[in-house]
C-alpha cells in the first residue's frame, strides 16, 4: 500500500511533504506502522531509515524529493537574500543630494522686485465666494452687479489682496516664506475680465531675523486709454529665514 507521510529534512530539521512506499515493509511481516502519525524528528527517521532501510525505488524516490525540496527551499532563500541585496543597494544609490529638499537662498535688496499677471475669471470668483462663504450677487450676477453700479460682477476685495500671497511665496521672498502682516487699501474696482498685475518690492529687511517689509500693489491697465489703474495698496511683513540680503537696511517697522 501506498501512505503519505512527513519527512524531515536532516540537515535544518524543517519539515516538508512527500509520498512513498511502505509496501516492503508489510510484505517483511515486521511490526512497522504504515504511516507516522505526527511529523517524526531528523533523528526518529534517522532510526526508522537504519532499522528498516527501504527497497531502491523508495530509497530513490525518498533522496529525489528530499533534494529536491532542499534545492527549491536553498533556492528560495537565495532569490530572498538577493532581494534584500538589490533593495539596499537602490536605497542606497538615492544619495541625499538627490532627496534633498533644500531651497536655494535667494539674494535680495532694498528695491528688489517681482511681479505677476492674474486673468480674474468669473469660475475663480465663484470658487473663492463659496470657500470664505460669501454669496454677494454683486460677484456672480451681472444685473445684480448693474444695480449696484459697476458694469459686470466685481472680483471680492480679498480674493485681489490674496494674490500677493502666492506671488510672495513662489517668487520673492520665496518658498519658505511666512506672513507676519498685511495691510490692504482697495483704491478701484477689479472685474471679472480684468488681466491684474500683482507687485511686490523690498522697503526694508532685518538681516538677523530674516524679516522683511515688503510694498504691495495691485494694477490695471484700462483698455480704451492706456491708463494704469492702481486698484489695491498695500504692505506686508514677513520672515524667511533661507534669504540672503545684499547691503545694509535700517527697520522702521515697529
Amino acid at each position: 500500500m501506498s501512505c503519505g507521510m512527513d519527512f524531515a529534512d536532516l540537515r535544518t530539521g524543517e519539515t516538508g511533504a512527500c509520498c512513498f512506499s511502505l509496501r516492503h515493509h508489510i510484505h517483511d511481516n515486521r511490526n512497522v506502522p504504515p504511516f507516522f502519525l505526527s511529523t517524526p524528528s531528523p533523528a526518529t527517521l534517522r532510526e526508522y531509515h537504519n532499522k528498516f532501510p527501504p527497497f531502491p525505488f523508495a530509497h530513490t524516490y525518498f533522496h529525489s524529493v528530499s533534494t529536491t525540496y532542499m534545492r527549491s527551499r536553498d533556492q528560495s532563500a537565495e532569490q530572498v537574500s538577493s532581494s534584500s541585496k538589490s533593495e539596499k543597494t537602490e536605497g542606497s544609490s538615492s544619495s541625499p543630494a538627490a532627496m534633498s529638499t533644500e531651497i536655494a537662498p535667494l539674494t535680495i535688496r532694498v528695491g528688489s522686485q517681482a511681479t505677476k499677471t492674474v486673468y480674474i475669471s468669473q469660475e475663480n470668483v465663484t470658487t473663492f465666494g463659496n470657500v470664505i462663504d460669501d454669496h454677494n450677487p454683486i460677484h456672480s450676477d451681472p444685473e445684480a452687479a448693474q444695480a449696484a453700479g459697476f458694469p459686470t460682477t466685481i472680483c471680492y476685495g480679498m480674493y485681489a489682496g490674496s494674490l500677493f500671497s502666492g506671488l510672495m511665496a513662489k517668487e520673492m521672498p520665496g518658498p519658505g516664506t511666512v506672513y507676519l502682516s498685511q495691510n490692504l487699501r482697495f483704491t478701484a474696482p477689479v472685474f471679472v475680465g480684468d488681466d491684474i498685475q500683482a507687485i511686490v518690492e523690498v522697503r526694508e529687511f532685518r538681516k538677523d531675523k530674516g524679516l522683511v517689509y515688503l510694498s504691495n500693489i495691485l494694477q490695471k491697465t484700462e483698455p480704451s486709454t492706456g491708463k494704469t489703474i492702481m486698484c489695491v495698496d498695500g504692505s506686508a511683513v514677513v520672515m524667511n529665514k533661507n534669504l540672503k540680503f545684499e547691503g545694509e537696511s535700517e527697520w522702521s517697522v515697529k
